[in-house]
């Protein structure tokens, strides 16, 4: 959740590349995934968005828009938009 909340202030993401994050960040779009055991990926990666303010704000505003993806209310509706799946196959 930490990583939405940051995407969620429009914030791109240096993230761990590991299988839980694989759905929150898309690797180029919303920040860049690294190898959590290769510190001179991170650093080049941190480095990157310290010294390239138009990409920060590219992927910092991909990532806010990414971050609607997993608002409360989003969630929400999922459920809503399943369940009346669910009601609607059962009455066919």
């Amino acid at each position: 959740l930490g990583a939405i909340e940051l995407m969620s202030v429009g914030l791109p993401l240096v993230a761990a590349d590991l299988e839980y994050m694989k759905p929150v960040i898309d690797d180029g779009v919303e920040g860049v995934l690294v190898d959590p055991h290769d510190l001179d990926a991170v650093t080049d990666k941190l480095k990157m968005f310290a010294t390239d303010p138009e990409l920060r704000h590219t992927m910092g505003e991909a990532a806010h828009k990414r971050s609607q993806e997993w608002s409360a209310e989003s969630q929400a509706q999922k459920l809503i938009d399943l369940a009346a799946r669910l009601i609607e196959s059962k009455q066919q």
